[in-house]
């Protein structure tokens, strides 16, 4: 009996059900705070998209003079442009035509094609590119072999790099690790040549991590989405120069590729409620996952087999899987995420969003209690651990060399400079942080109170010339988001004995506007492709509102009731009421036969004969969040941890728009972008094709 005491039936209006009396107002609320946070995600992605894409294809920054490196937009051919995005189009067909019709081999190959294609041209960028390290990229490295050798002095209060900007010493202890199994090696080429050859790697292994998240992301239709990706991959130029490139960009990249797999297999792998069809492989079923003639929907696989057959027990079997989950991936998640932020402090932004969608995901509509508690310890970990990674990198280098490093240029200083003008575009390096750093005597206070008056005159002049504050933003906002090139020419411009006749013309003949004209039609099509995506996931959320009403008027409230507790093989509800079923005495008012649900009608959205179908319900009866497993649900319009790319490109818009400027800066989010951009490239490419069949038959 007491099983039931938390239930009441409740009659009001023509409808029957049930409502749980404990807890039921701080569901209520969790759903509200989810969907409320997943609107605005969508809404604030959707605007971005749209701004950026139309940046992208109205201009084009890049800089023509590599000497000055002066940037420079010009305004495009909207027509040529269209062009080349019908270009890329024909390229993604081809694939998905091609995937149809030879099947998994064509994928696999693909892949092979990818990873391959990218280490190769990576390998030819070594040997005939000759990139070596400069301006900051040098003095990190410098730092990390001057430790090597025994030179303590890197860590000086005034006189050393590292006094200046103290959060370069990630990197360092990353090269100094990389530079010492050099050594180890015996190799006769030089260092900068082998610490080139791991980022090549480590970017293959950014691509292979980012690639299987797909799967998580959207289950049903990563195959497909997948190919598109690849195809994104092997076009995208700037990524591949940006692996000569011996700084922080590609290192944390991957580390955070990892990292947001892990996260991503998390909250995949279970779903609100934790059950065990949650936990599956992606596109595998709940029925697929027993044996027929399961007990109960509750079953598990070890229910279902005989006791011959059962595995050995061990203690690894006693710690129930969810909790595995948190603890080995959740936590090598952070382990990850954490690396990122050592290698590159930029990469707290792509951290922010992880937070917030853990802490969202924690509210969502359906979790229990141990669920909760366990994304709620793994932000509360990866917020404290992300914040201390560099500080206690520091601490231990102080101790091996007996000193102490200053604060370093302040923060307030980069967002004054970010408002000044510069030679090469507005907000862009100027040296003031520099300066205002050396004239307050490497004070912080002072150092804050001269870069505070800065942001004070500059605002004043803003609101007195409102027409040059609106061009002066456009300005930067362009010269960052609109270069198709992401910089990756000036970054990877030092070299030692001269280039090859090839890459000399990519980066300063005749090749170079080639390079930048095809990196523009790329942008085109990432940009385009996001939109695309953020339309189409829209649309989907506005049409599972009508499945997620039904949802939560099925069996919104019966989080502590089991199947069995709410609907009999036939999907009927045990106790005589379900409001989209039958009652047990078979009266249907919406035309389910007498045996509860229609396999057709009502058993898609509602319960199914073992009590819940799982492409409209959970164990309990009915999704709680509304979501539509083949609907909706299908580009992750209902799951907000889909997004957690997006929620970063969001952040580092926003944070760009206010600190110092630089395209290089925009690269790093140009790749958590590929993925939505091969979902939307999918998905617009299937609306085409069904609008055609539609017109023509």
């Amino acid at each position: 009996m007491s099983q039931y005491a938390c239930i009441i039936k409740f009659n009001c209006c023509g409808y029957g059900g049930i409502v749980s009396m404990s807890g039921s107002q701080n569901r209520s609320c969790c759903n509200i705070i989810y969907r409320l946070g997943l609107n605005i995600v969508m809404l604030l992605t959707l605007l971005l998209s749209m701004l950026l894409f139309a940046g992208s294809f109205l201009t084009t920054c890049y800089a023509d003079n590599m000497e000055t490196q002066q940037v420079l937009l010009r305004p495009d051919n909207p027509l040529w442009n269209l062009l080349e995005l019908a270009g890329f189009g024909l390229l993604f067909c081809g694939c998905l035509y091609l995937y149809k019709k030879i099947g998994e081999k064509f994928r696999r190959g693909l892949l092979v094609f990818t990873l391959t294609f990218v280490f190769g041209l990576g390998i030819l960028l070594i040997l005939f590119g000759r990139t070596v390290p400069a301006a900051d990229a040098l003095s990190v490295y410098n730092a990390a072999a001057e430790w090597i050798l025994g030179n303590t002095d890197i860590i000086h209060p005034t006189v050393s790099y590292l006094s200046y900007y103290p959060q370069q010493i990630g990197l360092m202890a990353f090269l100094e690790l990389l530079l010492r199994i050099w050594n180890l090696t015996g190799l006769s080429v030089p260092a900068w040549h082998f610490i080139k050859l791991v980022y090549v790697c480590l970017l293959c292994g950014a691509i292979w991590f980012q690639y299987l998240s797909l799967q998580y992301l959207w289950p049903e239709n990563y195959k497909n989405i997948s190919c598109c990706y690849l195809v994104l991959v092997c076009c995208n130029l700037p990524m591949i120069m940006y692996s000569s490139f011996v700084y922080g960009e590609i290192p944390s990249f991957a580390a955070l590729s990892v990292g947001c797999y892990l996260l991503l297999r998390l909250l995949g792998s279970v779903s609100p409620g934790g059950s065990y069809r949650d936990n599956v492989s992606p596109g595998s079923s709940y029925r697929d996952n027993i044996s027929p003639g399961g007990s109960s929907p509750d079953s598990s696989y070890r229910d279902n087999v005989s006791r011959n057959d059962a595995p050995s027990v061990t203690a690894y079997d006693y710690v129930p899987r969810m909790l595995r989950q948190i603890l080995f991936t959740g936590f090598g998640s952070i382990l990850f995420l954490t690396l990122s932020v050592m290698l590159r402090k930029n990469s707290l932004i792509p951290i922010i969003a992880v937070l917030l969608v853990l802490l969202f995901e924690a509210l969502r509509p359906g979790r229990n209690g141990k669920m909760r508690l366990g994304l709620l310890i793994m932000a509360v970990c990866l917020a404290v651990t992300s914040v201390g990674i560099l500080p206690l990198v520091q601490k231990c280098y102080e101790k091996k060399a007996g000193n102490t490093l200053s604060s370093g240029v302040t923060a307030m200083s980069y967002l004054a400079m970010g408002m000044q003008e510069a030679s090469r575009g507005c907000g862009w390096y100027n040296g003031f942080n520099i300066d205002t750093y050396d004239t307050a005597g490497m004070d912080t206070a002072l150092a804050n109170e001269i870069s505070r008056l800065a942001i004070d005159e500059r605002l004043t002049y803003f609101r007195e010339h409102p027409g040059y504050t609106a061009d002066f933003y456009l300005h930067k906002h362009l010269s960052q988001w609109a270069d198709g090139t992401y910089a990756s020419r000036q970054a990877t411009l030092a070299t030692y004995g001269g280039r090859s006749a090839f890459f000399k013309e990519v980066y300063e003949g005749s090749l170079s506007g080639g390079y930048i004209e095809w990196c523009n039609a790329w942008q085109n099509v990432l940009y385009l492709g996001v939109l695309v995506f953020c339309i189409d996931s829209l649309k989907k959320r506005r049409k599972s509102k009508v499945v997620g009403h039904m949802a939560d008027q099925t069996a919104g409230y019966t989080a502590g009731c089991t199947a069995d507790h709410m609907a009999d093989q036939h999907g009927a509800d045990w106790h005589g009421a379900d409001r989209l079923g039958a009652d047990r005495h078979g009266a249907d008012r919406h035309g389910a036969d007498r045996h509860g649900a229609d396999q057709h009608g009502a058993d898609r959205h509602g319960a199914d004969r073992h009590g819940a179908d799982q492409h409209g319900a959970d164990r309990h009866g009915a999704d709680r969040h509304g979501a539509d497993w083949h609907g909706a649900d299908r580009l992750g319009a209902d799951r907000l941890y889909v997004y957690v790319g997006l929620i970063a490109v969001l952040g580092g818009f926003l944070f760009h728009t206010f600190w110092e400027a630089n395209s290089r800066y925009i690269f790093s989010y140009s790749l958590l972008l590929m993925p939505y951009c091969g979902a939307g490239v999918y998905t617009g490419i299937c609306r085409i094709r069904d609008g055609v069949r539609s017109r023509f038959h």
